[in-house]
């Protein structure tokens, strides 16, 4: 008798049509994916936040950027019908478009073809690019409200190793950097604007948008960063730039290999980065080591980068009203 109560009180579930809960993809579904992109971070093991949505690439409008806990870029493309060739071409024209480090594709279902293609884009490229397939759906119990439920179907074969760096405790990052701050502060050099995030960089910002930055999530860089959050415009970001561009075999034989970005993260501005020699995988390690290496970082791009300051703040005087944000 008990047991035929309990199969009495059990409820079927049942999968809703998607249409039946967002009839028109741009209209409806992007617009929710935007307001609960937490839920989506949630079944990837990524903090993400939305920054825009129809952002423009080219001819084309990419449905949601988005970054992850370190700032990081994040393309997301959906669909509301099966996966197909067009949008597998979307997302590869929006990853290089973005720069991005996470590409994450929904649909409502996936194809073997498209499933084989992100599996092996993931095999393929280095540890630092994700492509994630995620299939949405949408079920309910008997009259109840639909839930939507996004469904991970293609990922990464280290994704779960990887989680642990991204989900690193916001604690732990703020004492990485209040030793660095300390070690800052026995050195010689200047300051600036120290900038305290609760994310995983540190910028030392100057009024005039010639900036330093020690970037650490899953992997570890110094940068020079040319912005335009010090009122400088796009173009005369990238003018900066290729006016250090021109010396750079001079600037590399006393910097090191550098990685040269003459169009940064949203159009920001430009930055030349240095990145850490080694493998770093987690701020359990090596802290001492990775602090000493960013203070000399900052101590040698001070020493090549600072005579160049007046001669790059001079460019923006020469043209103040140019704003072209083209190549």
């Amino acid at each position: 008798m008990g047991t035929e109560v309990i199969h009495q009180a059990l409820s079927k579930i049942k999968r809703v049509e998607l249409r039946s809960v967002w009839p028109n993809e741009a209209r409806d579904f992007t617009p929710w994916l935007a307001k609960h992109i937490a839920d989506l971070g949630e079944a990837l093991g990524i903090e993400l936040e939305t920054q825009e949505r129809e952002s423009p690439v080219g001819s084309r409008s990419l449905d949601i950027m988005a970054t992850d806990g370190s700032g990081r870029p994040v393309i997301i493309e959906n669909q509301l019908t099966s996966s197909d060739g067009d949008h597998l071409a979307r997302i590869l024209i929006y990853a290089a478009g973005k720069d991005a480090d996470t590409i994450v594709w929904i649909a409502r279902d996936f194809e073997d073809e498209h499933w084989q293609v992100l599996q092996w884009l993931n095999q393929r490229t280095g540890t630092q690019t994700r492509f994630f397939g995620v299939a949405i759906e949408v079920w309910k119990i008997d009259d109840s409200r639909p839930a939507p439920h996004f469904r991970v179907v293609a990922a990464p074969n280290d994704w779960r190793k990887q989680n642990i760096v991204l989900r690193t405790p916001k604690k732990r990052y703020r004492e990485f950097r209040r030793r660095l701050e300390e070690k800052l502060k026995e050195s010689d050099l200047p300051r600036g604007q120290w900038k305290d995030h609760d994310k995983s960089w540190l910028a030392i910002k100057h009024v005039d948008g010639l900036n330093y930055s020690i970037d650490f999530p899953n992997r570890i860089y110094f940068s020079y960063q040319i912005t335009t959050r010090g009122g400088g415009s796009l173009n005369w970001c990238r003018r900066a730039f290729d006016r250090l561009h021109r010396d750079r075999d001079q600037i590399e034989s006393r910097l090191g290999k550098l990685e040269w970005k003459r169009q940064w993260q949203r159009n920001r501005g430009s930055t030349i980065i240095s990145h850490y020699p080694d493998n770093y995988s987690d701020l359990t390690d090596s802290w001492a080591e990775v602090h000493d290496w960013t203070i000399d970082r900052y101590r040698l791009f001070r020493e090549v980068l600072e005579p160049y300051r007046e001669e790059l703040l001079a460019l923006e005087l020469s043209d103040p009203g140019e704003n072209s944000t083209t190549d």
